[in-house]
């Protein structure tokens, strides 16, 4: 489901339920690795839409742990990436969860500004039940805030699909998973 800032399956505001919440997927997720299922879980960001909650975290509680990471860390996420959007309206935030997530955020298109270093690891390969998984993140974003866009720059996702699924496909993996929101791009 898309979860876009729905920590709790209830909406205070509108007073109504929500099908698609991470207290949902936390549920879901508990109960298949009870049964013993292994479970890839990964997160393609636009996860800081503003709510009540995510309001007080994003603006008015900056010093402690930010709830994103916590509860994600809690329920063992595997890798993340970036929204344009959350990029955009919440850079600072964004940078803050990053830096207390336990699981990566991938972004293979990323560089940090006159530099060729990278901003995060491009890919990851992880082995889930038997089968190895290569995932990897690109945000795709058309334009940055200027305090992002001084810092880094984010080669087109076209582009850098060139240079990482030949190392992706270099360390054989079972499946290929792209994490990142695909609006805009060009098949």
């Amino acid at each position: 489901g898309n979860v876009q800032g729905a920590l709790f399956p209830y909406s205070l505001i509108g007073e109504s339920v929500r099908e698609s919440s991470l207290l949902n997927i936390s549920s879901y997720v508990k109960n298949e690795r009870a049964k013993g299922e292994s479970l890839l879980l990964v997160d393609v960001g636009a996860m800081l839409e503003e709510s009540s909650l995510l309001s007080y975290f994003n603006r008015a509680e900056t010093t402690g742990e930010h709830i994103i990471p916590k509860m994600m860390n809690a329920m063992e996420y595997d890798a993340a990436t970036v929204a344009e959007r959350d990029l955009i309206n919440y850079s600072e935030v964004f940078l803050k969860i990053a830096g207390e997530a336990h699981y990566p955020y991938l972004m293979a298109n990323a560089t940090l500004r006159g530099t060729s270093e990278r901003l995060s690891l491009p890919y990851l390969m992880v082995e889930k039940g038997g089968i190895k998984v290569a995932l990897f993140g690109a945000v795709n974003a058309t334009s940055l805030p200027p305090s992002l866009a001084n810092l880094i720059i984010l080669e087109p996702i076209e582009e850098t699909l060139e240079w990482v699924l030949p190392q992706i496909k270099g360390e054989n993996p079972d499946v290929i998973v792209g994490l990142f929101d695909a609006g805009g791009v060009e098949s």
